[in-house]
């Protein structure tokens, strides 16, 4: 599988997920997968919010976090988290807002669906537009 890479050369992985979730992800640095992802710690995690529950004039791309591992939830930690069992808890080593959310879908070159359900790798070409059009540095808190 294809997989873009940041200025650094870190992969990208696009993550839907609720609004009711994001907080919970961002403040535990924590993401339930139902498959362990194929990054290195320092790649770079985005979460696209999804159309059903994004507020009206919301750009859907709004929060990033750095990977750090992924581990087997043995212990039911997705299910205290998020209702939901997940076979993977993703931990993150840093996350927050970005500068200047986004949506992937107006901005890319590439003829990729990321419209589609589920995880996916961001194509090199779309991580240079983001890269160079400063998409990707985190807000200033």
């Amino acid at each position: 599988m294809s997989g873009g890479k940041t200025k650094a050369g870190g992969r990208v992985l696009l993550l839907k997920t609720q609004s009711a979730n994001l907080p919970i992800v961002i403040r535990h640095k924590k993401y339930g997968l139902s498959f362990a992802p194929r990054l290195e710690p320092g790649d770079l995690l985005l979460f696209s919010e999804t159309r059903s529950t994004l507020p009206p004039g919301q750009k859907p791309i709004r929060y990033w976090m750095t990977y750090a591992k992924a581990r087997p939830d043995l212990d039911g930690e997705t299910e205290r988290l998020w209702g939901k069992h997940w076979r993977y808890v993703i931990l993150g080593s840093e996350a927050g807002k970005l500068d200047c959310p986004f949506d992937i879908r107006i901005l890319q070159v590439s003829e990729k669906n990321y419209g589609q359900a589920g995880p996916t790798y961001l194509e090199d070409d779309d991580c240079q537009v983001l890269v160079g059009g400063g998409y990707l540095k985190p807000a200033r808190d």
